[in-house]
């Protein structure tokens, strides 16, 4: 039997820091769940460029989003191992 590969769940993971993130950890041999609160075209080439990644969008700033994204992230790869909460929100 083959080991599973980890799982991790990068938020924020399509510009900047998350973005370099999500390509390291898919290096490494991470299976990588990308996420955006709205910049889904850029999660979703992101996703198609690391392979075997998948994208969810989420906004956190809302609870439910914030569980759905955890349950469809777990759905989705069978685990999660690896959470980087890379997300930034701005308050006026």
């Amino acid at each position: 039997m083959s080991e599973s590969r980890r799982v991790a769940l990068v938020a924020g993971a399509t510009s900047g820091i998350g973005l370099a993130i999500a390509r390291r950890l898919a290096e490494r041999g991470y299976r990588v769940i990308v996420h955006s609160r709205s910049s889904t075209e850029a999660g979703i080439a992101l996703a198609a460029e690391l392979g075997d990644a998948s994208y969810v969008q989420a906004d956190l700033a809302d609870d439910a989003d914030r569980q759905r994204l955890v349950a469809d992230s777990i759905r989705i790869a069978g685990s999660l191992d690896v959470l980087v909460n890379n997300a930034g929100m701005r308050f006026a």
